[in-house]
Formats: structure tokens, sequence, C-alpha cells
């Protein structure tokens, strides 16, 4: 997976959600690489296993995976 990132001038932050496999490598290389992680990771009620991380920019990038 890659994802691009650049700078915009804005006001406000967006989110981003993206389904992802090997969700808890993405969380460990993100964290290892100095983002802010939001909302750790976890297995939601809904199914899902993700976290969120915060851009430079504010923006939220949330992660997940179906729970198989």
């Amino acid at each position: 997976m890659y994802l691009h990132f650049m700078v915009k001038e804005t006001v406000n932050a967006t989110m981003v959600y993206n389904y992802v496999e090997r969700v808890d490598a993405i969380h460990d290389f993100v964290k290892a690489h100095g983002a802010t992680i939001v909302e750790p990771l976890k297995e939601q009620p809904y199914g899902m296993r993700d976290f969120t991380a915060l851009d430079p920019d504010g923006n939220f990038i949330l992660f997940s995976q179906a729970i198989s």
C-alpha cells in the first residue's frame, strides 16, 4: 500500500479512511516513524480492527481491517 500526502492550504481537517490488510504492521510502522496516534489500535464492535493517526496538517488518517 502506498499513500501520498501533500501540503494544502486549508482551515478544516479531513479524515481519510483506509481499508487495509495487516493493520497491526501498519500501526507499528507509522508509530515507529513518529505519527501521533489519536485512537489506539483495537477491535471494534462493528467487526473491524482499527486505529487513527494524525498527520502534520491535522488530518485524521484511519486504518481499518476486517476481523475474520
